[in-house]
């Protein structure tokens, strides 16, 4: 079972990224699943044909992006992605200087797609090893809610065998921005690793 799983690129709007901090501290293997760690990019324009690029290269089984919830203390497994786009922070702009306002991902597209990943089964591992977790409903309208989108839109449309989702994960200790209950970055990595063995069993 090969898992690409991503993590935020820092950038000017979000220097410290906890997603991007995690992705580096994952192990390589987990169980009987190989962890490719890759960067997300925070633009909103060019999300699927980058991860089409990733697809190609890494062929992988499952495809799971990850993103920081400042306001949040648990590990967030998501549910849905919806097809809107919100950002309502004047300074958050992507990477080319965007800043979307009320507007769809794919024109045309589905309102929304559910991850395919057996979230329950992951939900579980985590609990029974005491990690703070949840299944989340929402995964906002900026660019984590866009990434799950888009993920699960080319699954639904081009790559049918791949699985895909979303975690979100709290800030750690060091986060400039950290609102609430911090985590050690390790510590968080271990819960994600356990979250992910399961899709190898």
């Amino acid at each position: 079972m090969r898992v690409l799983i991503t993590g935020f690129q820092t950038s000017k709007s979000h220097p410290v990224n906890t997603s991007y901090e995690v992705k580096n501290a994952l192990n390589r293997k987990v169980g009987k699943v190989e962890i490719i760690p890759e960067d997300m990019i925070g633009n909103y324009h060019t999300t699927i044909p980058y991860m089409e690029k990733l697809i190609e290269k890494y062929n992988p089984d499952a495809f799971i992006c990850m993103g920081q919830a400042l306001r949040r203390e648990v590990i967030s497994l998501e549910k849905i992605g919806i097809n809107y786009q919100n950002e309502e922070r004047d300074w958050a702009l992507d990477d080319d200087g965007f800043l979307p306002k009320h507007r769809t991902i794919v024109e045309r597209g589905a309102d929304g797609y559910f991850t395919n990943l057996p979230i329950l089964k992951m939900l579980e591992a985590l609990k029974k090893e005491e990690y703070p977790s949840e299944i989340s409903l929402t995964a906002g309208a900026i660019g984590c809610n866009n990434a799950l989108y888009c993920i699960m839109h080319l699954i639904n449309t081009k790559y049918p065998k791949m699985m895909g989702g979303f975690i979100h994960v709290p800030s750690h200790h060091q986060h400039p921005r950290r609102l609430v209950k911090s985590f050690d970055v390790e510590y968080l990595a271990r819960g994600v690793e356990t979250a992910l063995k399961v899709l190898g069993e």
